[in-house]
């Protein structure tokens, strides 16, 4: 117990607490703000151009003919690169829908430039990247690599598949 508090030999009490926000009768509930946000656009749409590059590093040398030596390799690696031609793209993402028998490891990026990824649930094959939050510059370009594991591959399923896609908030000039 912190025992009994005394300001002087002779006791004061102290006033009674009264909010901050104290409504008085008459007076208005809530106020009106207008914030403008301003947007770094030189085209009148504020259009991003997003352009979207992915290699897969598979286990082959061979160009011609690739493949993944089942056993041979636990981890394959989905290289991509995006840039944005246009004005600044906000809330910009990479998406990625891979074959199941596939399971995400990780993301990695040779520097720090404000990439996130998550499985939109556990054990999903759908993977999302926020990319350069709140916004994406324009004339800037991000790379990064996607990391999964082959080790459950049972060779049934003769290929793997990988669907990525970008997009932004912004409006597209064109997607490459």
């Amino acid at each position: 117990s912190l025992g009994d508090h005394t300001t002087s030999k002779a006791e004061k009490e102290l006033p009674s607490l009264k909010p901050v926000l104290r409504w008085k009768k008459g007076q208005k509930m809530a106020q009106r703000n207008q914030t403008v946000f301003e947007r770094n656009c030189h085209s009148d749409d504020c259009a991003a151009d997003l352009k979207l590059l992915g290699k897969l590093f598979l286990s082959s040398v061979d160009d011609k003919a690739p493949y993944l030596a089942l056993g041979a390799v636990r981890n394959i690696s989905l290289n991509i690169s995006i840039s944005n031609l246009g004005d600044d793209a906000y809330d910009t993402n990479v998406s990625f829908n891979f074959s199941r028998e596939l399971f995400f490891i990780k993301m990695w990026q040779k520097e720090e430039k404000g990439i996130a990824c998550e499985l939109l649930e556990p054990e999903s094959d759908f993977l999302k990247c926020s990319v350069g939050f709140p916004f994406m510059r324009s004339k800037s370009k991000y790379e990064f690599s996607v990391i999964f594991d082959t080790s459950r591959l049972s060779g049934e399923e003769e290929v793997l598949s990988f669907l990525v896609t970008a997009q932004s908030g912004n409006l597209e000039h064109s997607l490459h």
